[in-house]
This record gives structure tokens, sequence and C-alpha cells, in this order.
């Protein structure tokens, strides 16, 4: 089951198969899920990388009708109360009714069932580890493929509570200028493609999102910078922090520096790796001018041109970098600088996505680049 943004999920996904020499051949993929068939058993432990992924399961039968007999012969056998969900993906189906019927074939049996009912459908990644579906029970999902429909298993959800304190449970959250996700951040490491042997580098650190992220998934060889003596110094709280989580001693040498001066800190052509969100912008209310909007644009057009400069200074040769560059949204235009142009030749465009959430001002265009 993909996040919010599909695209970018679907993207990750592919990554890290490959970063693992997985081949893998799409079945069918809808809004929000892909069935794929892989050449070797894909296991949940994969779901600590995913970052865009909200479940992972395997497909446990094909049925041309889904009846509550069909899946009652399913259901897994245990001696304890059995908790069930259902989830339909493309297609409309009574879930409560279904349910009911399922529940009443167990109580037949002289055994106990309870049926996990949700106003939501399909289930969340929430009310899958609330209700205990993986440990103590299963949770159908059904996903009509052609004339026949796939039901699938969950095997894992996404470790909602971990990310959640990777971003609120830190000591030093930035709410101005450090509001990179979590989620997102390990989602442009994994879009990378590159192994965590890779020596990487955030140059606009901010209070060390992407860094924290690196360290999660298992690259060692990192380092960051900002400007900002604060952002550093928040950095820093941040990965003392993330050592006693982890019980775990690694070393990420942080500077205070400008992307002006990177070039005089980080050795030339020494960096296989760039992660970062660099400014933004500053905050919108959603009444500026558009003389305002395209003075925004303008200066941040300014900006972008130095960091690539930068980066095809300290990269190495097909180097990777995956870079966020800001739109501005109104009700009336759209308000962007051309990131083709500024790359001019010193790097190729290897992958674009877009990250937003609803009645945001500012749009995340994430751009995958490699070196020349």
């Amino acid at each position: 089951m993909l996040g919010r943004e599909p695209e970018l999920s679907l993207s990750e996904i592919k990554s890290v198969l490959q970063k693992h020499k997985i081949t893998a051949t799409e079945i069918t993929n809808g809004h929000n899920f892909l069935i794929i068939d892989s050449t070797e058993e894909i296991h949940a432990v994969i779901m600590d990388e995913l970052a865009g992924t909200i479940k992972f399961g395997k497909i446990i039968a094909k049925q041309e009708k889904v009846t509550a007999e069909s899946l009652f012969e399913i259901l897994p056998q245990t001696e304890n109360r059995l908790v069930f969900g259902i989830s339909t993906y493309n297609f409309n189906l009574d879930i409560n009714r279904l349910g009911r019927e399922i529940k009443n074939l167990v109580k037949e049996t002289g055994a106990n069932a309870r049926f996990a009912v949700s106003k939501e459908n399909p289930l969340s990644s929430v009310a899958v580890a609330k209700n205990k579906l993986i440990e103590k029970g299963i949770e159908f999902n059904l996903f009509k493929v052609g004339a026949e429909v796939f039901v699938g298993q969950t095997l894992a959800v996404q470790d909602f509570e971990n990310f959640s304190k990777m971003d609120y449970g830190r000591p030093a959250p930035d709410a101005t200028s450090g509001m990179l996700p979590p989620k997102l951040a390990q989602m442009m490491l994994n879009l990378s493609g590159i192994r965590k042997n890779a020596s990487f580098l955030d140059p606009f650190c901010g209070s060390g999102t992407v860094l924290q992220q690196a360290i999660v998934l298992g690259f060692r060889d990192i380092r960051g910078s900002d400007l900002s003596p604060k952002a550093i110094a928040d950095s820093q709280k941040n990965l003392d922090w993330l050592k006693k989580e982890l019980n775990e001693d690694f070393s990420c040498p942080l500077t205070v520096s400008d992307i002006r001066d990177i070039d005089k800190k980080i050795k030339s052509k020494s960096i296989d790796l760039i992660v970062t969100e660099p400014s933004l912008g500053p905050p919108l209310r959603g009444f500026e001018s558009p003389q305002t909007l395209n003075r925004i644009i303008t200066d941040l057009e300014k900006l972008y041109r130095i960091i690539f400069e930068k980066f095809s200074i300290v990269l190495k040769k097909n180097g990777i970098a995956v870079i966020v560059a800001p739109e501005i949204r109104t009700k009336n235009k759209t308000y962007r600088f051309n990131v083709d142009q500024l790359l001019t030749n010193k790097f190729q465009v290897l992958g674009h996505w877009q990250y937003s959430r609803p009645n945001q001002h500012v749009v995340r265009n994430i751009y995958k680049l490699k070196a020349s």
C-alpha cells in the first residue's frame, strides 16, 4: 500500500529493490497500491528501509469471487481469539456484512473471532497495528485484477511511531528551517540508489533530519554543514540523542559553512552522494504580491545557480545529488525557476518528483541528478 505521493513511493520501491538486486515484474498498480512478482522472496524487514510504503504483504490466494466462505477457508488457525480485518483497493464491497458473515462462520466451529471494524477503507497502518492484525490474526487485502480477486495478507506496516519520534521526539526540532519530514528525507536517500558505504554530504543540514535518516539507513561516512551556527548546534544535539536511541556510536563532522565556501571545506571530487533541502524561501502567508513572489523566485534562482556550481566541484564523476527545489503556487499562478537551465552540462536529470501537502503554498520539486 503506497503513501500519500504514489509516484514517489513507486520510485522508492523500485530503487530499493534494484539496490538489493531483486528483479521484480509489475503485475498491476492502482492509485494507492502495487502488486509485483519477484524473483526471490522479499522479507518484511524491507519496511525498515521504505519510508513511502504504508503496508507490505504477500498474495496468498486468487479467487474468482470473494465470499465469506472463500475467505473463511484461508483464515489462520489459532487456539486464541482470532482478530481479522478487511481492506479493498479498487472495487466496492460491503466489508461490514462480509466481516459479520465470516465471524458467524467462525462461531459455528466453536471458536471465537473479532472483526476489526473501521470507518477507514483501506485500514490504516495505525488500525492494523492497534488491532494486532499481524500478530494475532490477519488483514485481508482484496484487489480486483482482471476477472480475479487477489487476496493479500499484510505482513508489516510502517513504523509510524518511530517516524513520529524522529520528527517530534528530538531535543532540538526546528519549526522554521528544519521542516523536512523524516519520511521524505529517507525517501530521498533511497531514491539516490547509492549504497551505504558511500561518502555522503548534506550542505544545508538544518536540524539534521537528512543526516539522522542517513544514519538510520546505515550510512557512516557522512558529514553536514550549514550557514547557521544554531542549525549546527541543533544538529549536534539531535545526533547525540540519536546515538542514545540507537545505542550505537558514530561520527558525523559538522561545519558552519556558507554554500559559497563549501569547496574550501570539502575536498574536490570526494563526495559520492548529496541529499539536501536548501532554502525554500521565506515563510509565506498567502497574500504576497506578484512582485514579492517574483523577487523571491529570482533570489532562489541565484542561490541554486551557486548550489549547482559548488555541487559540481565536490561531487565525484557520476556522483548523485538528490535535492529539493521549490515552486510557489497561488490560486492564479505558479512561480518557479527553470532548474534545467541552471544545470547546464554539469548534471544529468535522472528523476523528478513532486511532494506537497494540502493548502501549502510551497511545493517541493525533488530532482535526482548525476554529475558529469
